[in-house]
């Protein structure tokens, strides 16, 4: 009876959702009051099927933040009222699954693939490739990029030594991963950091493509001169891109590119905010896509298993968003905020050192197994007092790169697992073949952040 439901449990975290997108327009009163405790009924659905490290943060935030409400004379009915204040990001994570199933519809991560693909002489050469191919699969695929990519590397490394091909995977395809995320509209802490700041997403993206370029072009140049010593045969047959090929990159990126001008256009208006935003165009725009390239019936079922698999999935994040909901408001609203502020305070004669020690905040955090959507919820009650030192864009700046850039090394994160289940390594080896990159990645954008406030 338990596996039934929860194999159908995407009816119900999906029409809770959806009635709260529907009244985000209709701002009826007492339907944010039946969301607010369908908010409760989800924690606990979630809360059986979350994994460890998500069930103990969601236990410490909803313990620390009742604490803090009770010693404030918020009334019961206004506590539970704040556990929906997350919505907005499970509802964006629960569209993502449709932009993945448009471009698996297309056959465009099979394209992307065979940029790895063309004969090298030298690891050298392969590393600047599987950099550039694992970045475009993931600025396109997300989460499954990294799969494809590793794939595709290992087969391409037979011959290498188990070490040196770990070593390769671990720097070509985690990083550039990382990179291709510190931007993207559809990773969730890029919302996130959006969204606790207030900031429009238009005036972070230039930064955040800065660091991008800045911090690619440097790890490609490391890679170049760390294995261009190293021979490399493909084996097989020679691959080469054709003519309808490379008019299918170009209708992939123009595509990327329509999807962010309407981002950014939409940004421009003080209606619907940046969340919503993505929230209500991935959809239609994804069916528009399908039925311009004719994958449409494709695109339908892929998107549909793809979508219902993904809403099934949901425990981790909802238990981690509504007690965070709970945690970030208990402190604003106790006296807790004040001595915080206090604290706080003591590094106003410093931004600089406060930026560096969020961002080292962070990535201890994530080293401990922390994800960094929780850290930055631990940040997101300090909001107030953070941006009377710290300008918000800057302050964007430095959670999103400094968040992002610890994907590379989470010991216990979703991309270290997957690589370490990939590669059959052991996962603290390749936070350690990243760390560095994290350091400098996160302290690039700390250095950006500071520069602007000047």
């Amino acid at each position: 009876m338990s596996k039934s439901i929860y194999n159908h449990i995407y009816i119900f975290y999906a029409a809770v959702l959806l009635i709260h997108l529907v009244n985000v327009f209709l701002e009826i009163p007492f339907v944010d009051l039946i969301l607010s405790i369908c908010a409760i009924i989800m924690f606990l659905f979630a809360f059986v099927k979350a994994t460890t490290i998500f069930k103990v943060l969601g236990i410490v935030f909803v313990s620390i933040g009742s604490f803090f409400y009770v010693t404030t004379p918020t009334t019961f009915m206004e506590t539970i009222c704040v556990l929906k204040d997350n919505f907005p990001l499970l509802t964006l994570f629960m569209m993502l699954p449709w932009m993945n199933s448009v471009v698996r519809s297309g056959r465009y991560d099979s394209l992307l693939s065979k940029i790895m693909k063309v004969n090298t002489k030298e690891l050298g050469t392969l590393y600047n490739r599987s950099s550039l191919a694992t970045f475009s699969l993931g600025t396109f695929l997300n989460l499954p990029a990294i799969t494809i990519s590793q794939s595709i590397i290992k087969s391409n490394l037979k011959t290498i030594p188990k070490r040196l091909r770990n070593q390769f995977i671990n720097m070509a395809s985690v990083r550039s991963y990382t990179i291709a995320l510190l931007w993207s509209p559809l990773e969730i802490i890029v919302a996130v950091g959006v969204f606790v700041t207030g900031v429009k997403y238009v005036e972070v993206l230039p930064w955040l493509l800065l660091v991008v370029v800045l911090i690619f072009i440097l790890d490609n140049i490391i890679g170049k001169l760390k294995y261009k010593k190293y021979p490399y045969r493909e084996g097989g047959k020679t691959r080469t891109f054709t003519r309808k090929d490379f008019k299918k990159i170009i209708g992939l990126i123009g595509a990327l590119a329509l999807f962010l001008i309407i981002i950014v256009i939409a940004g421009y208006f003080d209606k619907i905010d940046f969340i919503m935003t993505i929230t209500l165009l991935i959809l239609p725009f994804t069916f528009l896509w399908a039925i311009v390239i004719k994958r449409l019936r494709r695109f339908t079922v892929v998107g549909w298993n793809a979508w219902k698999s993904s809403t099934n999935g949901m425990h981790n994040f909802i238990v981690l968003f509504i007690s965070l909901a709970l945690f970030s408001n208990g402190i604003t609203e106790s006296d807790a905020s004040t001595y915080i502020h206090e604290f706080i305070l003591k590094f106003s004669d410093s931004p600089l050192m406060l930026m560096i020690a969020i961002q080292l905040f962070i990535l201890i955090m994530s080293l401990f197994g922390v994800h960094s959507i929780a850290s930055i919820g631990i940040l997101s009650g300090l909001m107030v007092p953070l941006m009377e030192i710290i300008e918000p864009i800057s302050l964007a700046i430095i959670l999103i790169v400094s968040s992002v850039s610890t994907f590379a090394v989470s010991t216990y994160g979703l991309l270290v697992t997957i690589t370490s289940f990939n590669t059959k390594q052991n996962p603290y080896r390749i936070t350690f073949d990243n760390i560095a990159f994290t350091l400098i990645c996160g302290l690039l954008g700390t250095i950006l952040a500071y520069v602007l406030m000047l």
